[in-house]
């Protein structure tokens, strides 16, 4: 029934400041909450134990403020995306916020891991903070464009 405060705090915290934004990524946070997002289609279920059921018959539980916690913390990070010097498109991109630390490998590949993508197109998880985070990813990366555009025709269909 709180599901959604709970991100909602992170959320907030991750607002105080760099350096919380910073100690967030650190602790893994972006993986942690693509984990718990994905829930059983996670790359990480068979390492849980026991997953508790989220939401009920009816109702899913509100991942609007984790999107929101997710898009915050990868746009304060630089990618290492792949430029090739007749695609640039001027550095940065224009969702990229000051930058606080790394993105961790296992964050990095739960974000561009396409179940992720396929899901938040699916679910219309926070369609804002989506878009921002799909631009963010695929700004001078050629391979997170093919993903990207892979899982949303692959929603379409």
């Amino acid at each position: 029934r709180h599901f959604g405060e709970f991100f909602q705090l992170f959320s907030q915290i991750a607002d105080l400041g760099p350096q919380e934004k910073a100690f967030l990524l650190s602790r893994h946070t972006v993986a942690r909450c693509v984990d718990v997002f994905l829930h059983e289609e996670s790359p990480f279920a068979g390492d849980h134990r026991h997953r508790l059921r989220m939401g009920d018959k009816l109702s899913s539980p509100n991942f609007t403020p984790m999107m929101d916690l997710v898009a915050k913390l990868v746009c304060s990070v630089e990618l290492g995306q792949e430029i090739e010097p007749e695609q640039e498109q001027g550095g940065a991109p224009p969702t990229q916020l000051p930058v606080v630390g790394v993105l961790d490998n296992t964050s990095l590949s739960m974000i561009r891991h396409k179940v992720f993508v396929k899901k938040l197109l699916v679910d219309g998880v926070n369609p804002p903070k989506t878009l921002q985070l799909l631009q963010h990813l695929s700004w001078n990366d050629p391979r997170a464009s093919l993903l990207i555009l892979q899982a949303a025709c692959e929603v379409v269909e």
